[in-house]
Formats: C-alpha cells, sequence, structure tokens
C-alpha cells in the first residue's frame, strides 16, 4: 500500500513539475509580445522584425564535415535559409548566428503575427540546444516614420514605450544622440530575458535613425539588446 501511495505521490509531483515548466515556457513568451504591443502603441509603418540567434559550440571539437550537416539540420528544423546561416570560429571556439528576417509582406500582424515570431525563435534556440550549443536570441521589430522627427516627437514616442514596457520597474535613459540617431536603452521586469554590460542590467534598446536618401526616420526596438552592440 505505502509502494502506490508514494507512486501516486510521484506522478503527482511530475505532473507538477512540467505544468509549472510549461506556464514559465508561456509567460516568457507572453511578456516578449509586450515589444510588439509598445511599437504597435507608436503608430510607425511596420516594417519587418529581425531575430538573431548566436549559439556556442560548447564541445571541444567541430569537424568540416559535421559543419553542412549541423547547417541541414537548422534548416531542416527551423525552415530557415541556408544564407541566413554563418558559422565560423574564433579563438578557438566554434560558434553559429543564424540571423532571419520577417518582413511586411509576410509578418500578419498583431498577436498571431508576435506569437510567430516568438515560435520561429524558440525553434532556433531549440535546435542548437539540441547540438549542445549556449545560444541566445536577439528580436528587433523595426519601424519607419515619414521625414525626420524633432526631438519632441522622438521623447514623446520614447514615453510612450516607457508606458508600455515599464509598468512594472525600470526606466529608459538617452545614451547617445547624436542629433542623426538616438539610442536609448532600458531594463524592465515585463520582460524576460536580460544582459549585463559595465555592471547594469537592460533588456530593451531602442534606436531612431535618420535615413536621408528616403527622408524617413527609422525606430528599432530590440530586446534584450540590438544584437550589433555585443
Amino acid at each position: 500500500m505505502k509502494g502506490k501511495i508514494k507512486k501516486y505521490f510521484y506522478y503527482i509531483a511530475v505532473a507538477f513539475v512540467a505544468i509549472f515548466m510549461q506556464v514559465t515556457f508561456v509567460r516568457a513568451n507572453a511578456t516578449q509580445e509586450i515589444i510588439f504591443d509598445a511599437f504597435g502603441e507608436t503608430k510607425a509603418s511596420f516594417e519587418c522584425v529581425k531575430i538573431d540567434v548566436k549559439g556556442v559550440y560548447k564541445g571541444d571539437f567541430v569537424y568540416e564535415d559535421n559543419k553542412e550537416d549541423m547547417i541541414k539540420y537548422i534548416c531542416g528544423s527551423t525552415k530557415v535559409s541556408k544564407e541566413d546561416i554563418n558559422l565560423g570560429r574564433y579563438d578557438d571556439v566554434f560558434y553559429m548566428n543564424v540571423s532571419t528576417t520577417i518582413d511586411k509582406d509576410a509578418f500578419y500582424g498583431g498577436t498571431d503575427g508576435a506569437k510567430a515570431v516568438l515560435k520561429k525563435k524558440n525553434s532556433i534556440l531549440d535546435a542548437m540546444e539540441k547540438m549542445n550549443m549556449d545560444a541566445r536570441a536577439y528580436i528587433t521589430v523595426q519601424g519607419s516614420y515619414k521625414g525626420r522627427l524633432t526631438r519632441e516627437s522622438i521623447e514623446s514616442i520614447n514615453s510612450i514605450i516607457y508606458e508600455c514596457l515599464f509598468t512594472k520597474a525600470g526606466e529608459l535613459k538617452s545614451i547617445s544622440d547624436n542629433g542623426t540617431d538616438c539610442v536609448s536603452y532600458g531594463y524592465s521586469e515585463a520582460l524576460p530575458d536580460k544582459v549585463s554590460t559595465g555592471g547594469t542590467d537592460i533588456n530593451v534598446g531602442v534606436t531612431f535613425s535618420y535615413d536621408e536618401i528616403m527622408d524617413v526616420t527609422n525606430i528599432y526596438i530590440a530586446t534584450p539588446m540590438f544584437c550589433e552592440d555585443i
């Protein structure tokens, strides 16, 4: 009888852990959707969303013959193209970078569109982890405004983003403004991921950049940061 009771509680514990992990996973994705909500509130014209996943192989060595197999596995399991994948070695560390862009013709917007982006991101992360890689994902949403935004307009849009992302904690601080580009970083407890730089935690970046040729001001909202800044 005791054995049956132990077995019963064992199954309950396993079920609880499974449910907890699923809920935690869903919550992480749900909070990342806030980035898309914030972008929608800026009233910018949507241009594209970019997914960047950077992985470092945890093994000792990768043979040349294995590289093509790794590329095939990523392409087959995530539906990204071969051109989206970059393999290399830096200081005896093997790395894989996957960068894919979903443009406005392929992005169907709203909550469903955000979920599709996060699903794509997670499929790449899962594939890299199955190949024994430490991986981290970065999401950047790009939009645009006609003409050159004034400083007051940029501050107003930043305030809107602040209200959407920082309802729990944190603040958006301008760290660079050269008259053409305005870059801000911040940390919000509403977002699941974060990186530390200079002893400071950040998980959202906002950039405004004026394109003189097209006469548009581009806006980029990234989490946890712009991968180009790594």
